[in-house]
């Protein structure tokens, strides 16, 4: 009753593709591109073949620029050339393969063919178990689970996460920290797929294990983040307000992402409403709803499902202390 949307929040992994060159450019500016690079690359091709290192590159950025037209069957078949020319000319373990394995799947994936984008990314995996040392590998599937998991490609997504959470769990010092990363990740790509009960304990485990070795993280809030919005969707109140209540003193007057804060005290509202406590939850739907009328155009939406919490907060039965049940 109580539940509008799920709002989960995911850490962008430390090495992830650039975004295009091209995208701050007019559409007039990229057609005009385009035209360019067509005939600069027909030029290389006569001169130096699809091998040649310069050809690569203007193929790659004419690509870009299709792709960026929403051109995806023209920018699949340039992405699917480039493909061929550095199998040839690249070393097995460049990171080229990589990247441009997964343009191409999200070619299929802009043209709606789930079936081939799912094949190029099960593709990429392969590769990468095949041609790359474990830490480069683990990197790079890093990298395929945040890519795939952006195009909405939940069931690739996951097993790239968890495969990369499995080998970075084995690591120390800085690589450590991208098992919590790995975790995140999988841990919402599951929800997606409506698998809440099968990951929650695993999330619940990791949650401890980070919170225990690096308890100042902000990725330790992110997971009581997604564990408590799955335990609200699925009515688990309780164990949704048990999950944030250990940090709530973090969450106000911290140097901490407004966004993720707001939602953290968002999701521990609704669950004490629900657990018969709207007298503690109504000051923090007030103090929300304050922050997000900061900017009405953004939030409008969520300020008027937050304002219908907070009426209903008032009109319920208050318990005499917060120690009810």
């Amino acid at each position: 009753m109580h539940l509008t949307r799920v709002r989960l929040v995911i850490l962008v992994l430390p090495l992830v593709l650039a975004s295009s060159l091209f995208g701050q450019e007019s559409r007039e500016d990229l057609i005009q591109r385009e035209t360019q690079l067509r005939a600069k690359l027909v030029d290389l091709l006569k001169s130096g073949g699809i091998e040649d290192t310069k050809a690569q590159r203007c193929l790659w950025d004419h690509a870009e620029v299709l792709f960026q037209l929403a051109e995806y069957k023209k920018s699949l078949k340039q992405y699917q050339t480039l493909q061929k020319g550095q199998f040839r000319s690249l070393p097995r373990d460049s990171e080229q393969h990589v990247h441009t394995g997964l343009r191409i799947a999200e070619c299929y994936a802009k043209l709606n063919n789930e079936r081939k984008a799912k094949k190029a990314v099960d593709t990429i995996v392969k590769y990468c178990r095949k041609n790359y040392a474990k830490k480069e590998r683990l990197e790079m599937l890093g990298q395929i689970a945040y890519k795939t998991h952006g195009m909405q490609l939940y069931a690739a997504s996951s097993k790239a996460y968890k495969e990369a959470y499995d080998g970075f769990r084995e690591s120390r010092g800085p690589q450590a920290l991208k098992t919590l990363y790995s975790a995140l990740g999988y841990t919402a790509c599951q929800i997606e797929l409506n698998n809440g009960d099968k990951v929650a304990k695993f999330a619940e485990e990791t949650l401890e294990l980070w919170e225990k070795h690096h308890p100042e993280d902000t990725g330790n809030l992110v997971l009581r983040n997604n564990l408590s919005t799955f335990y609200i969707g699925q009515g688990r109140y309780k164990e949704a307000k048990d999950v944030i209540e250990p940090v709530v003193g973090r969450l106000e007057g911290s140097d901490l992402s407004p966004d993720l804060t707001q939602l953290l005290r968002e999701n521990y509202a609704r669950a004490l409403m629900s657990v018969g406590k709207p007298e503690s939850a109504l000051p923090i739907l007030e103090k929300l709803i304050e922050e997000l009328k900061r900017n009405p155009v953004r939030n409008r939406d969520r300020i008027k499902d937050l304002e219908e919490l907070r009426d209903a907060c008032k009109e319920a039965p208050h318990s005499e202390s917060d120690d009810s049940p």
